[in-house]
């Protein structure tokens, strides 16, 4: 009985139970597409062929773009030296005392 349900299930049922290979890998290529709109636009996508990059590189990438948004473009900052464990926190890093009263933090790399 089970048997002879099977071979009519493809005939009887609306909707298919398996997606083919190429429908998943257009949905990974889409989603990963709307990803990267959250960080670039899409001439950025096109130009820097960001979807053909492995899961790795484009990860490096979105942190770059993100570290570059935390400070208006610039790696580099100076604050109160009593802040500076709030940035080290945050994942800053120190690079060196100024005066008694300031440093220098930058992004990670």
């Amino acid at each position: 009985m089970r048997s002879t349900y099977l071979k009519c299930v493809p005939y009887i049922e609306t909707e298919k139970r398996e997606i083919s290979e190429e429908e998943k890998e257009k949905w990974k290529v889409e989603f990963k597409r709307e990803y990267l709109k959250l960080f670039f636009d899409d001439k950025e996508i096109d130009d820097n062929k960001l979807l053909e990059l492995p899961t790795e590189e484009m990860q490096r990438k979105i942190k770059e773009k993100m570290g570059m948004s935390l400070n208006n473009g610039h790696s580099r900052k100076v604050i109160p030296l009593k802040e500076v464990r709030e940035y080290i926190e945050k994942g800053w890093e120190f690079v060196q005392g100024i005066s008694s009263k300031e440093a220098i933090v930058r992004i990670p790399k």
